[in-house]
């Protein structure tokens, strides 16, 4: 009983006593990570920081009131960097009430691709300060993204040899934000609220541009089959937030039961990590979410950026066809929407069976980092060496093929690294299905869609391909069973079911 009365008054006190108290300028809290600063790193993180190939630093730049901040992370390969000739970063922008670390199992692909990777907490996540997930609007989380590519640009000033001359904005290094689920309507949200973060928009020069927007997952309306929310728990919930100005309240997590097929995936990723807010989604984050969805749909054509959507064919959190309308509302000249059958919501979960994690996750991270790559050429070589940029490519796919040798990744990054982590669970399962399994990764993820559609292959070499080509009539775009115009690749060697596809985002929407 004593201790119930004393989570009682915790709650009471975090959720409308501290708000208030320190609204009036009565209070101020001693620790505004509220002890999330206390939390070691993830095992994952410690294993990463242990390479030798790998620069780490850590950062905190604080925000405009004085007292928050964010934290993030550097990580860059320096030799990738150098055999690339690549001056460009990722900035990772990761879901809600997880943490920047959960990259450190999946970077090194991006790593070898000579990407420097930007990888923050986001504000009142991890180890930047506020109450635990809870921001009342999402330009809190957006600003908080600004503030650290704003502070990454001025240490590379002055690190630069002419300090004193900055750059102009065309000639800044290319920068790509990469979000997973939340964190792709982060990223959204940023162009929305930063629309001179367009490279060649000219009303704000001193803006960090952003190349490409790459949504995994992204959330850009929940879907309404399996994230459902009762009509009456909405009223209570807006009754609680504007008139007792309750917004820190927790009260449920709408999709927790369909994150994924097995529970133990959100377990994994949820409550075994000490970092991630183990608790109910709050009052006021729930509408933070909603609302910037609604901005997002309404808005989409004010953003010019170039984005890559990838999508789970069986994810039941976010909404493929929305998504999809979607992108093809924006004003985006580059769009890329693509589709893997196999994936649920978290995408970069490590499946158990190789050939499904060749067919998801491996795939998945292999295309968003070509995607950026055709983005980010090399600047550190001469123009036209063709025999180097064969070579180049060459090594991008042996480092690709080793990853995929065990489905892991393990050449760089152990797989046992913690057995609490869905990104790096121990491989029990193999899948002896005969002619099913991929021993390497394939090539066709380093190829755009328009060097797939231009490839030429006579009815001899297909049949001389033993199964693992598709058939001419699907080799361009074509109607799918929905009725969408689809883009199939020529080559796989993965399950029918199981190929990734890629809809028309030029497309016209359906009107069926």
């Amino acid at each position: 009983m004593p201790s119930q009365r004393r989570s009682v008054s915790k709650t009471i006190w975090e959720v409308w006593g501290e708000p208030l108290a320190e609204g009036l300028g009565l209070y101020e809290p001693k620790d505004r990570s509220y002890g999330r600063c206390d939390i070691p790193f993830s095992a994952m993180e410690k294993r990463l920081y242990e390479k030798d190939d790998v620069e780490v630093t850590f950062h905190k730049v604080m925000l405009e009131n004085g007292k928050d901040w964010v934290w993030y992370q550097v990580w860059q390969d320096p030799v990738a960097i150098r055999d690339t000739g690549r001056v460009a970063d990722m900035i990772f922008v990761h879901g809600t009430g997880v943490h920047s670390g959960t990259l450190a199992s999946q970077c090194r692909r991006y790593l070898d691709a000579g990407f420097r990777c930007i990888v923050p907490d986001l504000p009142s996540h991890g180890y930047s300060s506020g109450l635990h997930v809870y921001q009342s609007k999402m330009a809190g989380y957006c600003a908080g993204l600004h503030s650290v590519l704003h502070d990454v640009a001025k240490r590379d000033q002055k690190a630069s040899l002419f300090p004193d001359t900055e750059p102009t904005k065309l000639e800044r290094r290319k920068t790509f934000m990469l979000g997973l689920s939340f964190g792709g309507l982060v990223a959204f949200s940023y162009a929305l609220q930063y629309p001179a973060s367009y490279r060649y928009d000219e009303t704000d020069p001193t803006e960090i541009p952003i190349d490409g927007l790459v949504g995994v997952g992204p959330m850009v309306a929940y879907n309404p089959k399996y994230v459902v929310i009762h009509w009456l728990l909405r009223t209570l919930f807006i009754s609680l937030l504007f008139i007792f100005r309750l917004g820190r309240l927790e009260v449920m997590v709408p999709h927790k039961k369909v994150v994924d097929k097995d529970p133990k995936v959100y377990d994994s990723l949820i409550m075994q990590d000490p970092r991630s807010h183990q608790g109910s989604f709050r009052i006021g984050h729930l509408w933070c979410i909603e609302m910037a969805m609604l901005e997002l749909r309404s808005r989409q054509a004010s953003i010019r950026h170039p984005i890559y959507i990838q999508m789970g064919g069986q994810d039941k959190v976010a909404d493929n066809e929305v998504a999809l309308n979607w992108i093809r509302s924006t004003s985006s000249n580059d769009r890329k929407y693509e589709v893997y059958p196999i994936c649920q919501h978290v995408i970069y979960k490590k499946a158990k069976i190789q050939h499904d994690d060749l067919a998801g996750r491996i795939t998945v991270i292999a295309d968003n980092v070509a995607w950026m790559v055709e983005r980010a050429p090399p600047t550190a070589l001469a123009a036209g060496s063709s025999a180097a940029m064969a070579m180049l490519k060459r090594r991008q796919q042996m480092r690709l093929a080793s990853y995929a040798s065990d489905g892991s990744g393990s050449s760089s990054i152990s797989r046992r690294t913690s057995q609490t982590s869905l990104f790096d669970v121990e491989e029990t399962n193999v899948d002896d299905d005969a002619g099913s399994v991929c021993t390497s990764i394939p090539t066709t993820p380093l190829l755009s869609d328009s060097e797939m559609t231009e490839k030429r292959i006579d009815a001899s070499k297909m049949a001389a391909a033993d199964g693992h080509l598709l058939p001419v009539e699907r080799r361009g775009w074509i109607k799918g069973d929905d009725g969408e115009d689809r883009m199939y690749r020529a080559f796989w060697t993965f399950r029918e079911e199981t190929r990734p596809f890629s809809y028309n985002p030029y497309g016209a929407t359906r009107t069926s």
